[in-house]
């Protein structure tokens, strides 16, 4: 949506690019909420040493998927299982990297496809 807009604004925004309930629900919000969306671009390094990223720290993407809690416990799985399998050591963290990066990559990219698709739905009429 861009700027703050007035209540006003907003519902007028919305209202026949959005089934009319959602022109209703912004019309009888009292309080509202904006905030920043933000994901990070893949990366293919989380960590160095004895130190690792998981979660949003390492692979954060836009909620579009509704996925990002569940690849964060994906990632403490992992870590745990590689952690468990030869101790807490560095090639522990680098093998949970190399097996979590390429599947964490697919989620961050759809997620930004889905989200950027959908941005444009209201747009169609």
């Amino acid at each position: 949506f861009g700027k703050l807009q007035t209540q006003e604004e907003l519902v007028k925004q919305v209202q026949g690019r959005y089934p009319p309930f959602v022109a209703e629900l912004l019309g009888s919000t009292e309080d509202r909420v904006e905030t920043i969306i933000a994901d990070l671009p893949v990366s293919w390094k989380w960590g160095e040493g004895m130190v690792t990223l998981l979660g949003d720290s390492a692979h954060a993407q836009l909620p579009a998927l509704g996925l990002g809690c569940s690849a964060a416990f994906a990632d403490i799985e992992e870590l745990c299982k590689q952690i468990d399998s030869d101790g807490l050591c560095e090639s522990a963290l680098r093998r949970y990297e190399r097996w979590r990066m390429p599947q964490t990559a697919v989620l961050q990219t759809a997620s930004r496809f889905t989200f950027g698709s959908m941005r444009n739905l209201g747009s169609q009429k």
